[in-house]
């Protein structure tokens, strides 16, 4: 399966994008969902596929495919990557008390601070993997 941000509107300058799922097995699409707003960034791991949304709730949320429920994690949070049942993200420092990288832990739904670093740079892109994260 892959996931995928789509823009729903005909109009190209809308901020109105959905995620949407694509089983490569029965070519089948699926919408994750089906709301206003500007959802990108989808990212998928087993069960979980996580993204980023903007214009109304911002945050990042989670959707478990096999329970079909969503939630959001946290209330900002940008530029993030998934592994077994942990996300890991940059904090926005327009948003938090202090910019850096957090790490959520989808099965205990508790957020550690990685990084409290005010100055990152905007573009980190923080990836996790097995038992290490980069960024």
């Amino acid at each position: 399966m892959f996931p995928l941000s789509i823009q729903r509107n005909e109009d190209v300058t809308s901020n109105d994008y959905d995620i949407v799922i694509y089983d490569l097995k029965t070519k089948k699409e699926t919408m994750i969902t089906n709301e206003s707003g500007l959802e990108t960034d989808p990212i998928i791991y087993e069960n979980y596929i996580c993204w980023e949304k903007n214009l109304g709730d911002d945050g990042l949320f989670l959707h478990d495919l096999s329970t079909k429920e969503t939630r959001q994690i946290v209330p900002q949070g940008a530029r993030h990557d998934i592994y077994g049942h942990y996300i890991v993200f940059r904090r926005s420092s327009l948003a938090w008390a202090d910019g850096g990288i957090s790490l959520y832990d989808i099965k205990n739904d508790k957020t550690y601070k990685i990084s409290t670093e005010n100055e990152m740079e905007s573009n980190i892109d923080p990836k996790i993997y097995k038992n290490h994260i980069v960024y």
